[in-house]
């Protein structure tokens, strides 16, 4: 178990100078301790891995952080920049587990670095059951399984990546405003390590241990039964909208996606009382 650190860096959507406080430990009650791994070089950036076999119907590609793993608690949080327009459709993560492990996947227009705590400003991708396939070794989560986001040339998207035990692993990092894994579609900063689910960051800087599926294009919802696109609105100001109060007969797809995460759920919609900027999609 790491000694509490009591300082971490707080940054900007872009860029920071200062450090936030740090809260809690991590629990690393499994896995090899191993000294601190040095950052993928990003000074040449790789080209984008296709996707494992059985997901080409997708065109997918991918980009790998790293499974040197020396910590872990419940989840991560991190973003990524994007360099061209992308739809991220799942993940694999690093899992100490060989049992049973549920997976929720969440996100965020912006940076996580300040919102750890506001589990009302992200959107949920969905949740999965997968079986860990233990220390050192990617558990894949079927494409499918999350709702897709899109995410445009330029912007920088928050992810949230969380097991509901204590079985995720992970590494130690230095800067918040490190580039961890880049290729030529986007760029994956070091992020931070959260105990389930959301709250302050524990320690440090952490590399989240994973692999991240993408496609390149636009945000038309795919014909193969994946579910809806995760489109994130402008809102309008003064927009006044009404909401609708009862589920539309569209079995099994969101006919209008809204940015509030309570309104909105993976595999069919829910809806809200509440005052929630929507964007309709045909």
């Amino acid at each position: 178990v790491e000694p509490l650190v009591t300082g971490a860096p707080s940054m900007s959507p872009i860029a920071a100078s200062s450090e936030k406080p740090s809260q809690g430990i991590d629990i690393d009650t499994g896995g090899p301790t191993l000294a601190p791994v040095t950052r993928a070089p990003i000074s040449s950036p790789v080209t984008a891995t296709p996707a494992p076999t059985g997901t080409a119907a997708l065109d997918l590609l991918s980009l790998k952080t790293t499974f040197q793993h020396n910590n872990g608690e419940s989840g991560n949080m991190f973003d990524i920049v994007a360099k061209t327009n992308i739809i991220v459709h799942s993940v694999a993560i690093h899992v100490r587990s060989t049992n049973t492990e549920i997976v929720e996947l969440y996100t965020l227009e912006g940076t996580h670095d300040g919102m750890e705590g506001e589990a009302g400003e992200w959107n949920s991708m969905g949740s999965a059951s997968v079986v860990g396939q233990g220390a050192g070794t990617p558990t894949e989560v079927p494409v499918g399984s999350f709702t897709s986001i899109s995410v445009s040339s330029g912007t920088r998207q928050a992810f949230y990546v969380t097991v509901q035990s204590t079985k995720m692993r992970y590494t130690d990092g230095t800067s918040l405003q490190n580039i961890y894994a880049s290729n030529d579609d986007l760029d994956l900063y070091e992020g931070v390590a959260i105990a389930y689910s959301f709250g302050q960051p524990i320690g440090g800087p952490r590399i989240w241990n994973g692999i991240l599926y993408y496609t390149k294009g636009g945000s038309a919802a795919p014909s193969d039964g994946t579910p809806p696109i995760i489109t994130v609105p402008t809102p309008l100001p003064g927009d006044d909208t009404p909401i609708p109060t009862t589920k539309p007969d569209r079995s099994n797809i969101c006919y209008l996606l809204f940015k509030n995460r309570d309104c909105v759920h993976a595999y069919g919609c829910t809806w809200s009382e509440g005052r929630c900027q929507a964007e309709a999609i045909v």
